[in-house]
């Protein structure tokens, strides 16, 4: 009786449009009569939904959907690797036209997104590559010379501020996840190592959020006794914690003009904090930004997924530019601030 009930149940489920998963792989192996509902809609699976940047991010992304005739769903695991795998099945399940995805972890998804394509459900992969054959396609920057450039603004900095001074002091912070962080990470301890104007006072990874990152960096602040003159942060909302932590009451950096912070991405709060640096009323300094112009990047994005869904792009991975945001320049960025 309990088989004959399985069995039933499974019939019913094939006869609704609903793919039945044995082992994680599709029965059916391709889209057909899966719900209607989803079949013009995106389902955007993200590692975290923290953050005025990556809000900006969804916002522009969904907008730019929308002009091709696409809604977008979004989906937060909230920096869990086990919920993110079955997200991505539940959105085969559903039957999601395609799957934009940010990872948790690159490697960690891989098979999910690999069975994900063989069910017939495109997957683009944003920022974090799960690999070759494991997804349509993957769209991202080369995140060694990303993190170059982040020390390369604070190098340039420095050297206008201090002309030939050595023991410049430096704090250098990294998100804490695999892939893209740990290569900026990497690549901007390398970097910075080079310069001989540079003496590095620490090496951190923390979480890449705003609120943990000012904790650690008031800790930090604490430790060496407020003698550091330049962070370099791989994140901008991390930059962001920082910076609260250094520019609040009681912090230990009184003198704005001999400190800076340098970061990649870039947000509304994050230029207003350039724009305010120019005066040294602020000391988030610059930002190296995936992309450029979000509104302009977002509808180049939207239609690589568009294309992913319809079998159409020419190619299994796109990078994007990298340009440095600095005070005189935010407009370039779709910030047209006074």
């Amino acid at each position: 009786m309990k088989k004959i009930i399985i069995t039933m149940l499974a019939a019913l489920m094939l006869f609704a449009g609903v793919e039945v998963f044995a082992g994680g792989e599709s029965q059916q192996g391709a889209k057909s009569g899966v719900p209607s509902g989803k079949a013009k809609t995106v389902a955007y699976l993200t590692f975290t939904a923290e953050g005025d940047y990556w809000n900006s991010v969804y916002d522009e992304m969904r907008r730019a959907l929308n002009k091709l005739g696409y809604e977008m769903d979004l989906i937060n695991a909230n920096n869990n690797l086990a919920t993110q795998i079955e997200q991505i099945e539940n959105s085969v399940v559903k039957g999601y036209a395609g799957i934009f995805i940010i990872p948790v972890d690159p490697s960690g998804v891989a098979d999910a997104t690999k069975r994900a394509v063989a069910a017939g459900t495109p997957v683009l992969a944003f920022i974090k590559n799960p690999g070759p054959g494991n997804v349509t396609a993957f769209l991202g920057s080369n995140e060694a010379y990303l993190g170059e450039l982040i020390v390369g603004t604070a190098s340039t900095w420095a050297k206008e501020r201090w002309p030939g001074k050595n023991g410049i002091k430096v704090l250098i912070v990294g998100g804490n996840s695999t892939g893209s962080e740990t290569e900026r990470y990497e690549a901007m301890v390398a970097e910075a190592t080079k310069n001989p104007q540079f003496t590095i006072v620490d090496t951190v990874r923390w979480e890449t959020s705003q609120a943990a990152s000012m904790q650690a960096a008031e800790n930090v602040l604490v430790q060496y006794k407020g003698d550091i003159n330049i962070m370099i942060v791989g994140s901008g909302e991390m930059a962001l914690g920082c910076r609260q932590a250094v520019m609040a009451t009681g912090s230990p950096i009184t003198n704005y003009a001999d400190f800076g912070i340098f970061t990649g991405d870039i947000s509304e709060e994050v230029a207003k904090a350039i724009r305010a640096s120019k005066t040294n009323k602020d000391v988030l300094r610059m930002a190296v930004v995936n992309g450029g112009d979000r509104v302009k990047s977002s509808a180049e994005f939207a239609q690589v997924m568009i294309d992913c869904i319809n079998d159409t792009n020419s190619k299994t991975e796109y990078y994007v530019t990298i340009d440095i945001a600095t005070p005189d320049n935010l407009a370039d960025f779709g910030y047209s601030l006074p």
